[in-house]
């Protein structure tokens, strides 16, 4: 789990299984919205704008996968490790390699905040949603490394008018 307190500290927490101690480790320098977890890393959300990957356990490392220009709300690993996706309040979900191998990808094809992102179970397409009402698919490459050409992420449909819109 992530939190801090904005403009000063980012932490996560940390439960040791063998003590079934709860503690919380600082990792940023800002609130981290939200993290997502696969195989040995770690992979942060946080609100300057930056998204950082740890290595687990030990939580070393740091290093900033990509930026965003406003608040990182979400984050998410494909199922097989070789994509990770971002998402904020600036209207954009990126497309990254955890191992920075390639240059991140824009899909700048939200007009409002990126609030949910998912992988197909086979790694082929990259959903999300944002608060333009919008859910749009996008296509991603699914080679064993991610290679990166203009045509190889492109946008396959955007739906509109779910029936979310109703008031409960």
């Amino acid at each position: 789990m992530g939190g801090g307190e904005p403009g000063i500290s980012g932490q996560i927490g940390l439960l040791d299984l063998n003590s079934e101690q709860l503690g919380s480790v600082q990792v940023a320098q800002d609130l981290i919205y939200a993290v997502d977890v696969r195989n040995n890393k770690a992979v942060l959300a946080c609100t300057d704008g930056s998204v950082r990957m740890l290595l687990l356990p030990n939580l070393t490392s740091g290093e900033v996968v990509c930026r965003h220009t406003a608040a990182v709300t979400v984050v998410r690993f494909s199922n097989s490790g070789l994509w990770l996706a971002s998402g904020a309040l600036d209207g954009l979900a990126i497309l990254s390699s955890p191992t920075n191998e390639i240059k991140p990808i824009l899909l700048q094809n939200h007009t409002a905040e990126v609030e949910c992102l998912t992988f197909s179970p086979d790694n082929r397409f990259l959903a999300s949603g944002a608060r333009d009402g919008k859910v749009r698919i996008h296509a991603v490459s699914h080679r064993k490394r991610p290679t990166i050409k203009t045509s190889s992420v492109r946008l396959v449909r955007t739906y509109t008018s779910l029936g979310l819109d109703k008031r409960y």
